[in-house]
């Protein structure tokens, strides 16, 4: 076994202490990736969908607030101070 430090400097060699001269690490990855050391986790492969569902969420709920919080266009030349107009609900 050798540790190797920034690549470059050797710390240390010693023969491997695993019985039958075993590799001591398992790599356990969700899906393979060639030429990479670390697969795909099952977080990455649900990526997509969540961005997805998130959205959508997000649309919904922006859709909701504009139909409590109606918008409205103020003409300056009517209203004499913009800070005064306030949405509220309707009294009935």
């Amino acid at each position: 076994m050798v540790t190797v430090i920034d690549g470059k400097y050797l710390a240390r060699r010693i023969l491997n202490p695993c019985p039958d001269n075993a590799n001591p690490f398992t790599r356990i990855t969700y899906i393979d990736r060639p030429g990479e050391v670390y697969g795909m986790g099952v977080a990455e492969v649900a990526y997509d969908l969540q961005t997805e569902i998130n959205e959508v969420r997000n649309q919904r709920m922006d859709n909701i607030n504009l139909i409590l919080n109606k918008m409205f266009a103020l003409n300056p030349r009517y209203i004499e101070n913009g800070n005064d107009f306030v949405s509220k609900p309707e009294q009935s």
